[in-house]
Formats: C-alpha cells, structure tokens, sequence
C-alpha cells in the first residue's frame, strides 16, 4: 500500500529554505496559539454548568467499578472516560480543574496531531490555512474547557486517522497489531470511535480486495473482528440501554439532529438539507453555507478521485449519515465535535482546489476567490478568536454558592430552582456544606402559574435563600420572573445577587408581603 505525498505541484516540493523556515515559523506560532487559546478558557475556571454538574455527581457518587454500567441524570459517556477522571479525583480531589483536565490535554494534543495530518496531505500553505482553522475553531477552544467527553473524541478521532494512514503506507509486520490494539482500546475511551474505525475498516478491507490481496483482506478483517469484540463488551455494558433511553431519542428528534431517508415530502427534503448543511455552523463555526459547502464538495470529489487514504476522511462521514437515518447516532452539534478534523481538511482540499482551476484565470480570477475565501473564513476566525481570547461566562453558579455559604445562617431554608438543584448539589459537596433545610421549585413549564403553588409550600422560616440557574425563558418572560414574583406576593426580598447565568434572593417570608402575584 502506497501513500500520496499530498496535491503539492512540482514548484511547491522545490520550495527553498527560506520558505521552509517561515512555513515553521507560522505553523509553530499557530500550533501555540491554539494551545493559548485553549489553556487561557481553562484558567477562566467557569462554574459548572447543569450538564457538567450531571457528570460531576456521577463521579462523586459512584466507585470506579460503578461507573462502568450507564450513568445517571441522563448522561452518556464512554466507559473510560468518567473512570478516568474519577482515578484522578481521588489523587488529586474533586475540583473543576481537575474534572476537565483530560478535555484540556485531549484539546493541547489534538493540535499536533491535526498539523501532521494536514501536512501529509496537503501543500504547505493549505495546511498551515487548515491548522489556524483548526487552532482558532470556537467549539475545539469550547469543549477542551468543559468537563464533557467531546475534547477526547477529536484526539481519538485523530489518532485512529494517523495510526490507519501509517498503516496504509507501512509494510511492517507488526502493523496489524497496532492498528488492533488502538482500535480495541479506543472504543472504550469514544462513542464515534467506532464510526471512524467502521469506516476505516471497510475501506481497508475493500482495498485489500480490490488489488485481489486476499491474504490482506482476512488479516484486516481479523483486526476488524478484535475492534468488534472490544466494542461488544462496551455495547453490552453501557451503549445498549443509552440507545434505548427513549428520552435522548425524543431530545435528538426535538433538536433535528437525525436525517430522514428516503424523505417523504417537502417538508423532510427541506429537514434534511438542514441537517446536511448544519454540520458548517455547529461545531464548524461558518456563516456562509454555500460557499463552505461548495468548497466541502469540491474536495470530496478530489478525495474520491485520487483515493488513498485520505478517504479515510470521509468513509466515517457517510456511515455517521447512514446512522443518522436509523435513530441510532445523532448528526448534529457536539456529537459531530470528532468530525470537525474530517470537515476541515476535506474544505482545505477543496480550497486547493478551488486555487488550482483559478490559476489559468488570471490575477482577477485569483483576487476574486481570494476576495470569496477571505469572505467565508471570516466568522469562525473571528468568533474563535474573540472568544479564545475572552471568554464567556455561562452559568456562574459558583459565586452564587460562595455567597450562599458565607451568609447561611442555622435554619435558613434553601429553595432550588428545579434545574439548579443538581449544580447546588455539587456546589455543597466540593464546599462541605450541610444545610439543615431544603427545597425544590418543580417544573411547570406548561402551566407555569402553578408555581405560586410551589412557592407557598416552601417553610415559613424568617431566612429562605432561593437559587436559581439554567432558568427557562418562556412565552412569559421566564420562570424566574413568574417565581420572584410569586415570592413577592408571600414575603419580603431583603437581599439579591445576580450573576451571568444564576441569582440568589433572600426572602422573610414571615414578613409582610412586598408585592402582588404576577397576572396571567
């Protein structure tokens, strides 16, 4: 099995010295700059939010062994991944730093491994275009900072990319078993690792069989069957009983996340261009869907044309859409997160593409697909740039606990917002915080004046603390709104901290009343 040494032209493997050191120059400057931009939304420590708090509770709650069967509070997560993070919370404690730990270093060493793809196949400055991309991408910076196992499936992703191209291109005898051996340990640590090595496999094997290599195609077939029973064992375990959790189906139907085929009708043709197309804004980051997606087609019928290896870039691509259809893998959003290094290099061999039919147009022709280029590439750089450099608060309901714990007085009653009591319940682990009194503000999203009801069943003591975070914005303006003036309409507010994303009150609700209820 050969490799293609990429699309360079014979004028570009001439390149001389000087060019070769600013090609490093720029790429190292690039390679730190993701890592900056990564580490810097790290240091931000934000608090928690409600699906970290989820995680979070999992891992303070269970031993190791207990975290190898399905999770609770609705989360999915590959095995490894949360026995992991509880390994290192027993050395080093429970903290978010710690948490989210392993998606930082999963973030910092998916930057290497992306530019040694890059550089494989494509020219030099296509491939230093592709690692700023990749570098700068918001949701990369995003999820390498949040304690969710996203960050690992881009490494994992990238690794199964250049353990299978080694292979492709390596005649030793002992490459059967690495490529066995990361396969086996890999769909342990990453859901849509086993999409990648699905897709990788088939071609493998389709290829060993096309050159009538048969002896090949049995032995990839065998490493094949040893990534199949690795990922048996993680079916039976874990995978299968998230796959029939009705209500992650129900979510993934209500955000759009699965394509319907063959389409019935207008309406599903025109759902299922959405979801195709949706991929370039989330996780990608672009605003222009013709123009990325232009250039996505462009190098996809480059990748088929010359094959390779590099169809290993899109092989787990058509069988995550084949999935889709099935209801058994999402294709949208942070699911797609292990996708982003398959999207951007296929868009970046579209670019060349795109700059090699231009070259016999004359130097209008090249400024205007300069001009294009420059157009489509704006938003994600600009958005990854500005919020790597400054991040976002989200739901900062840590300071909201710290005030909470230094004012809590003996008997005070806490009353949780229905959707801030799981990050409330991290909260008072990682502070050692028993109040003596607590309550839940149940949901009632559809009839949400009922929540006066819920309100009038909270204790009458002189302090009542009320925590909210995550809160819903409904049709009327929000819960918390609707439920402050509730509170109103029973006590007396004396105090109130509002933070990005959370808000604490204090009540007397033995004082006299400082409002009306709100009107319907």
């Amino acid at each position: 099995m050969a490799i293609e040494s990429g699309v360079r032209s014979p004028r570009m493997a001439e390149e001389g010295r000087p060019s070769d050191k600013a090609y490093a120059a720029l790429m190292t400057m690039a390679l730190l700059f993701g890592a900056y931009l990564r580490l810097n939304r790290f240091l931000f420590n934000r608090s928690l939010w409600l699906d970290e708090a989820y995680l979070a509770l999992n891992i303070i709650e269970r031993t190791p062994l207990q975290l190898v069967s399905p999770l609770s509070y609705g989360q999915v997560a590959p095995i490894g991944f949360p026995v992991v993070v509880k390994f290192l919370t027993m050395v080093l404690g429970v903290q978010e730093p710690v948490l989210r730990l392993i998606p930082l270093l999963s973030g910092l060493v998916s930057l290497p491994m992306f530019y040694l793809l890059a550089k494989r196949w494509l020219p030099k400055w296509a491939s230093l275009l592709a690692v700023i991309l990749f570098a700068a991408a918001d949701t990369l910076g995003e999820y390498s900072a949040q304690f969710k196992q996203y960050s690992s499936d881009v490494a994992i992703t990238l690794m199964i990319l250049l353990v299978s191209t080694w292979f492709f291109q390596s005649a030793q005898r002992g490459r059967y078993l690495v490529l066995a051996s990361v396969g086996v340990i890999a769909v342990w640590f990453s859901h849509p690792a086993s999409i990648v090595l699905a897709g990788v496999g088939v071609y493998l094997i389709l290829f060993a069989v096309k050159r009538k290599s048969y002896s090949e195609a049995m032995r990839m077939a065998a490493v094949a069957g040893c990534w199949l029973v690795s990922f048996a064992v993680t079916y039976t375990l874990s995978i299968r009983a998230d796959l029939q959790a009705q209500s992650l189906v129900s979510y993934w139907e209500y955000q759009k996340g699965f394509l319907h085929f063959p389409p019935t009708g207008l309406a599903e043709i025109e759902a299922g261009i959405s979801v195709l197309v949706r991929p370039f804004e989330d996780p990608l980051g672009f605003a222009l869907y013709s123009g990325v997606v232009l250039l996505f087609v462009l190098g996809a019928v480059d990748l088929v044309r010359k094959g390779g290896p590099r169809l290993f870039l899109l092989a787990p691509l058509v069988l995550a859409l084949a999935l889709s259809t099935l209801r058994l893998y999402p294709f949208s959003g942070r699911l797609l997160l292990f996708a982003v290094p398959l999207l951007l290099l296929t868009v970046a061999t579209g670019i060349v593409r795109l700059f090699q039919a231009m070259i016999v147009t004359g130097w209008i022709g090249r400024l205007t697909s300069v001009g294009v280029l420059a157009l489509i590439l704006f938003q994600p750089l600009r958005n990854g740039l500005a919020r790597g450099l400054n991040p976002r608060e989200f739901e900062e309901i840590r300071p909201v606990m710290m005030r909470l714990v230094e004012s809590y007085r003996p008997g005070d009653v806490i009353a949780a917002y229905y959707a801030a009591q799981w990050p409330i319940k991290y909260y008072t682990y990682l502070f050692d915080f028993a109040p003596s009194v607590t309550a839940v503000i149940k949901s009632h999203r559809e009839t949400p004046m009922d929540y006066c009801g819920e309100v009038e069943e909270i204790p009458r003591n002189l302090r009542v603390w009320v925590v909210f975070s995550h809160t819903y914005a409904g049709p009327q303006g929000g819960e918390e709104r609707i439920i402050v003036g509730c509170l109103d309409r029973f006590g007396q507010q004396t105090s109130k901290l509002e933070v990005t994303g959370a808000s604490l009150y204090l009540y007397d609700l033995r004082a006299e009343p400082s409002g009306a209820a709100p009107s319907d």
